[in-house]
């Protein structure tokens, strides 16, 4: 059975959050917000190819998913053989399949956000982990601004530090991973500005794209 956190702030929302267990807690008006704990990117990938999400009728989409592939390759010991190439095909796969079900939809993807760095996480190899994450990031804004079509990356890591380091009190003290109360609005605040820029982005050119901030 797979809990799923369901938030919607209209009755008729055209926009919608995707999201792993991170944004779950997120509420936005007028927008769904869909949130699938323990989801990986070929997780929530094979939801949407088996119809278990409807996504035709939303105009903008904003997906989050990554973490847990981080966890599951700590868990399998392979974060050192890995490469953001290889999470970067998952992504690739994954907006594949988004586009058969919507293909005029502006798209999001949302970047891997960073680890908690406070003495009380326990965690193995938090230096690759945040090392990798940062390449996953990377390799996913060069491929969403080089896309032809309306496939955009939000930096929502950038308002999670400060001065080039995590913000710690953003972050729930159990795990590190996940977010509190003020790191949940912090989220939301970043899709909300993504979002509300969803209808001109309809109309961008790539050449205006690699402008943008």
């Amino acid at each position: 059975m797979t809990l799923v956190f369901l938030t919607i702030s209209d009755t008729t929302p055209q926009k919608l959050v995707l999201s792993d267990s991170i944004a779950k807690y997120v509420s936005l008006k007028q927008v769904t917000v869909l949130a699938f704990p323990g989801d990986t990117i070929q997780r929530l990938t094979d939801r949407i190819a088996f119809g278990q999400i409807e996504l035709t009728q939303y105009q903008a989409i904003v997906i989050h998913v990554g973490t847990n592939d981080l966890s599951d390759l700590v868990l399998q010991h392979l974060l050192p053989h890995t490469s953001p190439l290889d999470l970067l095909r998952r992504y690739k796969a994954l907006r594949e399949v988004v586009r058969k079900r919507n293909t005029t939809a502006v798209l999001y993807f949302s970047a891997i956000l960073p680890r908690s760095s406070g003495p009380l996480i326990k965690r193995p190899s938090p230096q690759i982990i945040q090392h990798l994450a940062y390449g996953i990031n990377f390799a996913l804004q060069q491929w969403c601004d080089s896309d032809n079509g309306l496939t955009f990356f939000v930096r929502s890591d950038k308002w999670f530090r400060s001065n080039g380091k995590v913000r710690d009190e953003l972050f729930a003290s159990s795990d590190g991973i996940h977010l509190n109360g003020g790191g949940t609005d912090r989220l939301a605040q970043c899709f909300s500005q993504a979002l509300s820029a969803a209808g001109q982005l309809r109309f961008i050119t790539r050449k205006d794209k690699l402008l943008l901030p």
